[in-house]
């Protein structure tokens, strides 16, 4: 484990030499080393992660949650700094909207004439 993180982390779990889960001892999300590190912590409230979401927040994973219960999640927040919401095994399921962009859109040119 990367010193920087030893007193925010609880336990990792290596699952191979890409990844490794890291579980977080608060819910202040560690700066990110990158090098494939995933923080999880489980929450019993939907407001308990509250703190966590940050700007560089991307993708939130759930279980056992009705898109309702999203949906009302969402009006408490800053929308903007999240990207994805989406069932515990598609994280990493690649769509053509990825991060906030649609990437078809971002590869078109648009020109005009007047």
């Amino acid at each position: 484990m990367v010193d920087i993180l030893e007193d925010k982390v609880v336990e990792t779990i290596h699952n191979s030499n890409y990844l490794t889960f890291a579980g977080i001892k608060s819910y202040e999300i560690p700066h990110s080393c990158g090098a494939g590190y995933l923080y999880y912590k489980f929450a019993n409230h939907l407001s308990d992660i509250k703190s966590s979401i940050n700007p560089k927040t991307q993708t939130i994973t759930y279980w056992g949650l009705s898109k309702d219960q999203i949906h009302s999640f969402l009006d408490t927040l800053d929308v903007e700094m999240v990207d994805r919401i989406v069932p515990i095994g598609q994280a990493l399921d690649f769509d053509y909207i990825w991060d906030g962009y649609n990437i078809f859109l971002e590869m078109l040119s648009f020109k005009s004439i007047k």
